[in-house]
């Protein structure tokens, strides 16, 4: 069988194939802009490496879709007596929105996880209620 001769298109595409590499295939994780800053402050309690790296994914997960129109991203974590003693853990979010203010969250729980969990949630909502309004 006779070698295929190929065409001076061809040669020109695989010297730009050679050229450029291909683009990284997208990943299913979100962040925020990395202009976007993210603060997480814990009061009464120390905050692990682990439990910052799973806010941060949070965070990132939860807020990415807003990240271009965000100012600052606040999370604060604080120990409080439950009631009749029992500890309990108050999770604030307060995220600046260039033209439209501050929205604050907060969210009460037993488990410092779902307090997070919670206050997360209600940010996605308000956020997404905020940009719903201004659209309409």
């Amino acid at each position: 069988m006779a070698a295929r001769k190929s065409s001076p298109r061809a040669a020109g595409r695989a010297a730009h194939a050679a050229k450029e590499p291909a683009p990284a295939s997208p990943t299913h994780q979100r962040a925020l802009s990395p202009t976007t800053p993210f603060v997480l402050r814990g009061l009464g309690m120390r905050i692990d490496a682990t439990f910052r790296e799973y806010v941060s994914k949070r965070v990132g997960f939860k807020l990415a879709r807003f990240g271009v129109t965000l100012d600052r991203v606040a999370v604060r974590l604080e120990r409080v007596s439950g009631p009749q003693g029992a500890p309990s853990y108050v999770c604030r979010f307060a995220v600046d929105v260039p033209s439209a203010g501050k929205v604050l969250v907060e969210a009460e729980d037993p488990s410092v996880r779902a307090s997070f969990d919670a206050a997360a949630d209600a940010a996605e909502r308000a956020l997404r209620r905020l940009v719903d309004r201004r659209r309409s």
